[in-house]
Order: C-alpha cells, then sequence, then structure tokens
C-alpha cells in the first residue's frame, strides 16, 4: 500500500475468521420449545403446474394466511353459546335448552323461566323421583311416625335437589332457572374495546389471557391467534383438552421405540425405528 492510499475498513476473505459457539454439556441438554413443535410440521411434497410455457412450475403454498378464522374450534377460550343447558355437581348435562328460550339478567348470567324448564325436564325429574323414592324407602324404617314415607316430593323439590351442589348455599328462584352455556367462556379470557394509542379516533378491539403474561408482565394477546386446547382453561373443557392427552400419549410410546446408539465424540444418535 503506497504512502498516498488512504487505510481501507475491510478484510480479505482468506484473513476472515468467524467462530461459532462451543459445543457444551449444558447446551447438548437445554429444552428448546421446538424439540416437539418440529415433529409435528410435516409438509408434504412440492405441487407443480404446467406453467405457460408449458414447463413444469412449483407452485407457492405460503400463500395462504396463517392466522386461522375466529370460531369456538380455532380459539378454546371463547364460550360457545350455540345452546344452552343445565349442569349437575359433576357437571354433566341434564337439560339442553335453545337460545331463544334464554335471557340474560341483569348480574351477567343466563336464565330459563322455570315452566319451561319443568316442561323440558319432565322424564329427567321422573327418572330422579324414582331413585329418591327408593333411597327413602331404605330409611323409612328410622322414622317411627312415618310421615317421611308418606312424603310426595314435587317436581320443584326434586329438581332443586337435582341441580343442587355440595356445600353450596342453594336459593330457589319461583320464577327462574339459572342455566349456562354449551361451553362456558374462560375465566382468564379478557375482551376489551379500546383505541389506538397512536390515533384515538380510531377503535380496537382485543382479546387478552389474563393467565399468561409477556416478558414484560403485561397480558398476553390471542387475538389473530390459534389455541385449540389449554390446561389453564377454567371451566375445564373435556373435549379440548383430549388434544393434549392424545399428544402426550403419543411421546410416551414414541419414547418407548427409541434406540440411543453411540456416536462420534460420546454423542447419543436417537433413532426412532422399531426393532427388527
Amino acid at each position: 500500500m503506497s504512502d498516498s492510499e488512504e487505510p481501507r475498513d475491510e478484510a480479505a476473505p482468506d484473513t476472515i475468521n468467524i467462530e461459532g459457539p462451543e459445543a457444551t454439556e449444558e447446551a447438548d441438554s437445554e429444552f428448546s420449545p421446538f424439540d416437539e413443535v418440529d415433529e409435528e410440521f410435516k409438509p408434504g411434497p412440492d405441487v407443480r403446474v404446467t406453467g405457460p410455457d408449458g414447463l413444469p412450475l412449483t407452485v407457492d403454498q405460503t400463500a395462504e394466511s396463517d392466522i386461522p378464522s375466529l370460531s369456538t374450534t380455532t380459539l378454546v377460550c371463547m364460550g360457545d353459546y350455540s345452546l344452552f343447558v343445565l349442569r349437575h355437581h359433576w357437571r354433566e348435562t341434564v337439560g339442553f335448552f335453545e337460545p331463544p328460550l334464554v335471557e340474560r339478567a341483569p348480574d351477567g348470567r343466563y336464565r330459563v323461566a322455570l315452566d319451561v324448564v319443568l316442561e323440558r325436564m319432565k322424564l329427567r325429574i321422573e327418572q330422579h323421583r324414582k331413585l329418591f323414592e327408593k333411597l327413602r324407602g331404605e330409611f323409612s324404617a328410622a322414622d317411627r311416625s312415618g310421615a317421611l314415607a308418606e312424603q310426595k316430593l314435587s317436581d320443584i323439590q326434586v329438581l332443586s335437589a337435582l341441580l343442587a351442589r355440595p356445600g353450596e348455599l342453594h336459593g330457589f328462584d319461583p320464577q327462574w332457572i339459572v342455566v349456562e352455556p354449551l361451553r362456558p367462556p374462560c375465566q382468564h379470557y379478557v375482551r376489551q374495546k379500546t383505541s389506538f394509542h397512536l390515533n384515538a379516533r380510531y377503535q380496537l378491539f382485543v382479546r387478552l389471557c389474563s393467565a399468561r403474561r409477556t416478558t414484560e408482565g403485561t397480558f398476553m394477546t390471542v387475538r389473530d391467534t390459534g389455541m385449540w386446547a389449554c390446561d389453564m382453561r377454567f371451566p375445564f373443557d373435556s373435549e379440548s383438552v383430549k388434544a393434549l392427552d392424545e399428544f402426550d400419549q403419543t411421546k410416551i410410546e414414541q419414547g418407548k421405540t427409541v434406540k440411543r446408539l453411540p456416536m462420534f465424540g460420546g454423542g447419543i444418535f436417537e433413532s426412532k425405528g422399531r426393532d427388527p
């Protein structure tokens, strides 16, 4: 380099030495959230069509949006209001009611007229009365007056006993019965209507999970997100949790067929093929 030339801020390719991170035992044992996710991603074969020039053309399969359409299936946090039900203390359904029969009380709960409930649940009430009478007959010997054996339970008494939950105060309303959606919304599910922080003239609807927080401590958004199952959901939804149970069982079964083979440097190679 001559004296007139200024030093240049660059280097020749043969003088560059970029060192990557060293492999450590801790790094090999660290958990990665993609360890199981990558096994679920199974891309299919490329799709090719004939182009205008007669040659095969690969179709771009990434044009489809990865944001699922909002529905009670894609967002388990939401409630399903397509049908309303009565449930007893085991959370099993004992009565069904269409939305036109339901109205919302000022306190936010859903209710159905008592006469409609008694009419819809005649068969269930009669089955429950027979069970009560059978049990009462077994205890009538202890009642010397015989009043217990002679007493006839009304439909309202049977219905009240059917819906009562142990350990809870049960007040009977002479006009309404409280019902709930087919799938109640999760208690951690929060909806808000607010405004853009940069432009207050426009409004924004947000959907949040109050049980999840970001690293900054704010609630995690579930807007434009698929959430098919969640163990934090309350009330518990048995149908959606089946997917989680099935995935756990699949991983357990896969673990039974893993063969650990030694590799260079004492590493471990996992093979998921079955023994011949």
